[in-house]
């Protein structure tokens, strides 16, 4: 009897041995894999061609988000469902400039949550308007004699109406500041705040906003290419203040509200970490997109001072990763760009402050059947900070995980290439036949042994 347990003994360790080895590449394999899973189609109606531009969780409903677009309006996508009317449409504000108004940019205030604090229900938008003079808003400009400004960009507040939160209230329109825009395609790309700052950390509801550069003006550090900072909450008098620890506010050639300068057609910026002291920017450049790391506050030329860690032909969309499903992207940042044939995914370390030389690992290329390459996508989070891809000229809206389940890994494999497909198929054939091989050799007893004698005879 101890020899047979023995035996048992034996056997056992091997089926979990070779169990685990099986789970480790069926593991590697699942992790490597990645899928698109539909959430909702944005086709509108009553909508001709409704250019989505962004997209954000509600923070107050795991099952909404909002999204706009570029024609001004704000609409709520409820339970998969893209709301047939919208929250905010600009064109009730803006009187007869609405043919050329130009929605850029949104972002919900860090308090947006919370009830008790000023910065509830409220959010900001940024849009381009033919200029008016008659506005009592704060205007930043750097004039030119020769050259006319015919639009502006608009900084606005806005508040959810404090009944119904699926409209915004009409009398919480709060104009902040007024840019002169020579080029109205060069305007406010992105509203921003830091989204590791919490309400005790100094610097708290910064709101950060990217201003494209102008050639022709491109020697006025306003129009530069900027990152301007600003509190938007109004104190007195002021629609907004300024922060104490800008960089140049003693330089009487540089407004007061620039916080980086001389980046030329920022796209979009983000904060590796909370610990990381450099920013990283995606810009246009001789017709490339850019992928830049640069020092908060730099004061010089940051074209000549710029890590460039990576180059895209098409658009490119950057975001640090901070979910929890997606296990082999974790603490690494995000980057969607495009090839000639395909877009693809890939990742890098945030673990430097100098990230020059850190290699870029391409995670998965998407599949041109389900997003051709021609297409203009964008990454987001949802409410847990996974990804979501907006495809902005299907209107389409998918998550990405990771396939779970070994057979749809399996074909995943077959679409990527019979060479890969066959090669893990052959492993796990290898695999289960050494499993039922020490099966049979542990289970047949040897015709010498003494346990094969005593179970022979009695």
């Amino acid at each position: 009897m101890l020899l047979f347990h023995t035996h048992v003994s034996h056997l056992i360790k091997s089926i979990v041995f070779i169990s685990l080895s099986i789970l480790t590449v069926l593991c590697h394999a699942k992790n490597s894999n990645y899928q698109l899973d539909h959430l909702a189609n944005l086709r509108h109606s009553e909508l001709e061609d409704p250019q989505w531009l962004q997209l954000i969780p509600n923070p107050n409903n795991k099952n909404q988000y909002y999204i706009a677009n570029k024609q001004g309006q704000l609409y709520l996508i409820d339970d998969g469902k893209l709301q047939t009317s919208p929250l905010l449409n600009l064109a009730a504000f803006s009187g007869n400039n609405y043919p050329d108004l130009q929605l850029t940019a949104i972002v919900l205030h860090p308090d947006f949550s919370f009830r008790e604090q000023p910065g509830f229900a409220t959010f900001y938008t940024a849009h381009v308007t033919k200029s008016d003079t008659s506005k009592k808003t704060k205007r930043l400009e750097k004039r030119q004699t020769q050259i006319p400004y015919n639009h502006d960009a608009v900084l606005t507040e806005w508040r959810l109406h404090s009944v119904d939160y699926n409209k915004v209230a009409k009398t919480s329109q709060r104009e902040i500041l007024r840019i002169s825009l020579a080029n109205p395609n060069k305007h406010i790309e992105q509203l921003a705040f830091n989204p590791y700052k919490k309400s005790w950390n100094d610097n708290y509801g910064l709101l950060y906003l990217s201003l494209a550069s102008d050639k022709q003006l491109a020697k006025f550090p306003l129009y530069s290419g900027t990152i301007l900072r600003i509190k938007p909450n109004s104190f007195g008098r002021k629609n907004y203040t300024i922060p104490t620890t800008n960089p140049f506010l003693k330089n009487p050639d540089i407004n007061d509200e620039i916080y980086l300068l001389a980046a030329p057609n920022i796209k979009q910026f983000i904060w590796p970490n909370k610990n990381n002291n450099n920013l990283f920017i995606n810009h246009e450049l001789n017709n490339q997109y850019l992928f830049t790391q640069t020092l908060l506050h730099q004061k010089t030329d940051s074209t000549k001072k710029n890590k460039t860690l990576a180059t895209a032909n098409y658009s490119l969309s950057l975001l640090k990763y901070r979910g929890r499903n997606l296990s082999l992207l974790r603490k690494r940042l995000i980057l969607l760009s495009s090839t000639n044939q395909e877009w693809q995914l890939s990742s890098m370390s945030l673990g430097e402050d100098n990230m020059a030389n850190t290699p870029i690992e391409v995670e998965w290329k998407i599949n041109s059947e389900k997003i051709s390459p021609n297409n203009i996508i964008k990454l987001f989070y949802d409410h847990n900070n996974e990804l979501i891809i907006l495809d902005q000229t299907d209107k389409i809206m998918y998550s990405v995980n990771q396939v779970d389940d070994f057979s749809a890994v399996l074909q995943h494999e077959s679409n990527t290439g019979p060479q890969i497909y066959s090669s893990n198929l052959l492993l796990i054939v290898v695999l289960l036949s050494l499993i039922s091989f020490l099966i049979f050799a542990r289970l047949k007893p040897a015709k010498k042994s003494l346990s094969y004698l005593v179970r022979k005879n009695f």
